[in-house]
């Protein structure tokens, strides 16, 4: 008896879970049991607010608490060092070290205190030792924050309801829609429902105070940006699966969809302006979060600025003032094909520190969106929900019946979500089942399955005898085609069923026949079939339609039964089933940080750009201690060829754009290129570069990948393995977008032209412009698709027009003939310093310039007798210029040299000349001639200072924008002393 009760002490916990206290301290006491191995997490705290709470040993009679211990991650022996004495208050860091609370001991209760303000993640563990000596030890976790208010910012232009799911024969669909097979809308419902299912299935993670709300946007003004349920935000408890899809069904599923265009900036303004959401206050005590969700197919005015945080006309749209946004952004891209310039948009709007891009790289027609959506969730409430442990991608043959994957999960988490999420309409042909260490488990098990995915949550905390450490595994295990009725009064049989496609698209006129007998029937417009008034006892249905795998089902019928028949044949050419199945755990013992920075930094325009190199980094805390032995790995996945490029060079007629909702020549063409020459984008299948990341101290571990070198979207993929005693093996996922943009423009790389016409106010330039950039000796263009991201200065940009072949003409009005604007693409400048009559001449934006000369020395009078009496031969010479642009082919050189010979005879001085290019040829005008003349003052070895003059021939090639090597010769001559000298040799030229 008694040792059951020191066991009843050892393995009893009171916890207080804090009711969230408001502008008040209140100490409560909810009594919770279970195993001091099992780690309790303890609920999150309002930082606006004073909290306290007690953890209180329960004692037996007769029984005291003889010591206690506290530690900051590391375990607590006993006997050393001193015992915590009663009533001295002790410190405890957040994991940022900064923000400390307290605890003090007295008898068997800790006190701990939360003073308001304190905001951070807070870890520790607390040792116990009794008066009969049993001992027990336990971790903590405190998360102390804002309460959220969550505003989602969702596309409902036309675009978005393109697919199968919403065809226009049934008078709800867009005849006009030509952009791909999938149903975006049905994709973002199911990233709703996910990630409404895990918001209220993490209890212990959120506080009363946090909101939610959704607004839909198109390119409509005012009327069609609305609120859920037109009240703006909502608690969190009432953001359920059922609410979401009736917001979703109720206004647009079924109906039609906003075919105005997308409007991000009207849509974002509302987030951030809107009396039912933010309203623009920086005072409001809540972490405030937009979530937008668009294709970003077209984005009408009011358009957001290049730089994602104004809007066209000037309004801002999101405040930067301070070191960190009130208003945090974290966008999704749903279509990777969509034109570079919206993808950088999305990643300008959310390019704060803290803030997310995210956007699929999948091939197009084969993207699966839910699992991205669930990234942006994992990374929003990074701090106290779900860590992602790992995904997989898979493919598998359309009949396949089992999908499974095994995830490797540690202790101490207490919920799990399992996701698997398809490329078609397939998630509720499958049950969800999931087992951990090769038994299945049950019990607490909640599965959501929506059109595209399906998530299934192991309630860890419902059962005390359940610990998170383990091999679990997913399965998905496709549901049987025939399912019964209960019989029905009658004499006969019914067989009723209906055979669709994999995309669920009704099969008309498919060939059902009952094998073995007479009787055979074919499809109706609608896909279904009937047999009536069979006799009992078994059929085999046999299904066939042209193109189609044919099928047979045996069925086995009692006298009244009826059995309904749900059949999807298969197209034996149609690609395999692509299936992301990851793993999700509620632990927040391993805190991780995860960032790609580019290095070199290009700070002057923000965002990453060809040739800069991605530096990811990780820096990982346990139990608010560094973790200094991980394996931290970071694989760099991008298109092995630049689609701006590829797009603008290829010969194909896209369709009219007012044909649909693609305003956008880049798509156009893409979506022609991808029907009429698919093999022709074979060059932008996806390649993968892994490198391992090196600790460099305190828990951090950095790596870099080479230069960058195609304009697209990119993700990096984070993955950390390490080991913990108590909690077994960690394993953790992180992908990272990035939306690399073109590198410098180089305005002669590709040719330019420029007219201007004399009208009222002023002078009207009509400029065609082709952007282009090179990488190496590869001249490659911006292509089409950022006719909206051009802007001018000092200048009025009047139209741009996109030619579809990576030119555009722009229309700019000056109020003088010598105006001198500044042109620049998504904040890249391209042309300023001159007139925009010289626009179709060569330009540099670099007017300095530095070189360097060497080579042999050549004097051409060898016999000229000399005051050394010797002759003069060979030598060799070193020259340094600086040089200044004063006209588009005209420049100035401050020439100064040494020019030796082989006799021991030197001259050296210098000069000033003319150069002029002659001409640029070559692609992209990577090679120039240049001729200089000019006349100085040069000092022989021996004898008075010599006026001369010269001249140079030279042929350059440029290296980068900046950068030119040359090949020269050049002759001078010294007046009085009738020298004459040539010279040949080399030249490296750095502009600046």
């Amino acid at each position: 008896m008694i040792e059951k009760t020191f066991d009843t002490v050892r393995f009893c916990l009171i916890l207080l879970l804090a009711t969230l206290l408001v502008f008040q301290t209140e100490a409560q006491n909810i009594l919770t049991t279970g195993s001091p191995d099992q780690d309790l997490f303890i609920d999150h705290y309002d930082q606006s607010a004073d909290n306290s709470q007690n953890i209180q040993v329960l004692l037996s009679p007769g029984q005291s608490v003889t010591e206690w211990r506290m530690c900051l991650g590391t375990p607590c022996p006993f006997g050393s060092p001193t015992p915590f004495s009663e009533g001295v208050r002790h410190d405890i860091p957040n994991t940022d070290g900064t923000n400390d609370i307290s605890i003090t001991f007295s008898g068997n209760i800790a006190f701990v205190e939360l003073p308001m303000g304190a905001v951070g993640v807070y870890h520790f563990r607390l040792g116990v030792q009794l008066s009969n000596t049993t001992e027990w030890e336990k971790p903590y976790t405190l998360v102390v924050r804002q309460p959220l208010r969550l505003a989602f910012v969702i596309d409902r232009s036309g675009s978005m309801e393109c697919g199968p799911g919403r065809p226009a024969t049934d008078g709800t669909g867009w005849d006009a829609c030509t952009m791909d097979t999938l149903d975006k809308w049905a994709m973002a419902q199911d990233a709703m429902l996910t990630f409404g299912s895990q918001m209220n299935s993490t209890n212990e993670s959120f506080l009363t105070g946090d909101r939610l709300g959704i607004i839909y946007f198109d390119g409509a003004i005012g009327t069609s940006i609305i609120s859920t349920a037109g009240n703006g935000f909502r608690p969190r408890n009432v953001f359920t699966a059922a609410n979401i899809n009736n917001d979703f069904n109720g206004q647009y599923v079924g109906g039609i969809l906003g075919r105005n265009g997308t409007n991000l900036g009207l849509g974002l303004q509302t987030a951030v302006y809107g009396a039912d959401f933010f309203n623009g206050d920086l005072t409001q005590p809540h972490r405030q979060v937009i979530v937008l969700l668009t294709d970003g197919v077209q984005n009408r005015a009011p358009l957001v600025e290049p730089s994602g945080k104004r809007l066209a006309d000037g309004t801002d749209l999101l405040n930067t003032q301070t070191a960190a946004d009130f208003i945090q952004v974290y966008s999704m891209e749903f279509d990777n094909s969509n034109p570079g310039s919206m993808a950088v948009l999305l990643g300008n709007i959310a390019t704060a520190p803290q803030n997310y891009f995210n956007v699929m790289l999948s091939p197009a027609g084969d993207n699966i969106y839910t699992p991205a959506f669930n990234e942006i969730f994992n990374r929003v409430f990074n701090q106290s929900t779900p860590q992602l442990i790992n995904r997989e991608f898979q493919s598998y043959a359309l009949q396949e019946d089992t999908i499974s994957q095994s995830f490797t999960v540690n202790g101490g988490g207490t919920k799990l979500y399992f996701q698997a999420s398809f490329n078609r309409e397939q998630a509720g042909r499958f049950d969800y089942f999931v087992s951990k260490d090769g038994q299945l488990y049950s019990d607490s098990v909640d599965v959501l399955t929506g059109q595209f995915s399906a998530m299934a949550t192991v309630d860890v905390m419902a059962d005390t005898t359940l610990d998170s450490r383990g091999e679990w595994t997913l399965h998905c295990v496709r549901k049987p085609v025939i399912v019964y009725s209960q019989p029905i009064p009658g004499t006969g049989t019914t067989i009723n069923g209906s055979v669709r496609g994999l995309t669920g698209e009704p099969l008309i006129g498919a060939n059902v026949l009952l094998q073995g007998t007479a009787l055979g029937t074919t499809t109706d417009i609608d896909g279904n079939f009937s047999f009536n008034d069979l006799p009992a006892g078994p059929y085999t249905l046999v299904v066939s339609y042209v193109g189609f795998n044919t099928q047979e089902h045996p069925i086995g019928l009692s006298l009244g039964q009826t059995a309904t028949a749900a059949i999807v044949l298969v197209d034996p050419s149609a690609p395999p089933l692509r299936v992301a199945l990851s793993a999700s755990t509620n632990e927040h013992r391993l805190k991780t940080e995860y960032s790609i920075d580019q290095d070199p930094t290009i700070d002057h325009f923000g965002g990453v750009q060809v040739g800069a190199r991605l530096s990811p980094k990780v820096r990982l805390q346990l139990n608010g201690l560094p973790v200094t032995d991980a394996l931290v790995t970071a694989e760099l996945i991008r298109p092995g060829d630049d689609r701006g490029d590829l797009v603008a060079r290829a010969n194909v007629d896209p369709a009219p754009l007012d044909s649909s909702e693609v305003t956008n020549l880049f798509t156009a063409k893409y979506q022609a290129i991808a029907a009429q020459d698919p093999d022709y984008l074979a060059g932008l299948a996806l390649q993968a570069n892994t490198i391992v990341l090196e600790h460099q101290g305190n828990g951090l571990y950095e790596g870099r990948f080479d230069k960058l070198e195609v304009t697209a979207n990119c993700a990096v993929i984070l993955r950390v393995a390490t080991e913990d005693p108590s909690l077994g093996s960690i394993r953790r996922y992180e992908r990272i977008s990035t939306a690399v943009r073109f590198g410098e423009l180089e305005h002669d790389l590709a040719e330019q032209s420029s007219s201007v016409d004399e009208t009222a106010g002023g002078y009207v330039h009509t400029l065609t412009y082709t952007p282009a950039y090179r990488v190496g000796n590869t001249v490659r263009l911006v292509g089409p698709g950022w006719e909206n991201a051009f802007a001018a200065q000092n200048a009025e940009l009047l139209d741009v027009s996109d030619g579809g072949d990576g030119s555009y003409v722009l229309q700019v009005k000056t109020p003088e003939l010598n105006t001198k604007p500044r042109l620049t693409l998504q904040e890249e400048p391209f042309y300023e310093d001159r007139s925009l009559t010289d626009f179709g001449k060569p330009y540099s934006p670099f007017n300095w310039n530095v070189s360097l000369h060497g080579g042999v020395t050549l004097p051409f009078n060898q016999d000229h007798p000399l005051q050394l009496g010797s002759n003069l031969s060979e030598g060799i010479y070193l020259e340094a210029d600086l040089g200044y642009q004063v006209l588009p082919r005209w420049g100035l050189e401050l020439i100064g040299g040494y020019y030796g010979f082989k006799t021991d005879y030197y001259v050296a001085g210098g000069g000033l000349h003319l150069r002029y290019a002659v001409q640029e040829f070559g692609e992209g005008n990577l090679n120039r001639l240049l001729v200089a003349a000019g006349g100085g003052l040069y000092q022989p070895k021996s004898g008075d200072l010599q006026a001369g003059f010269g001249g140079r021939l030279t042929y350059e090639r440029s290296l980068t924008q900046r950068l030119f090597l040359g090949g020269e010769l050049a002759w001078y001559q010294l007046l009085d002393l009738d020298l004459s000298f040539g010279l040949a040799g080399f030249s490296l030229k750095y502009q600046f």
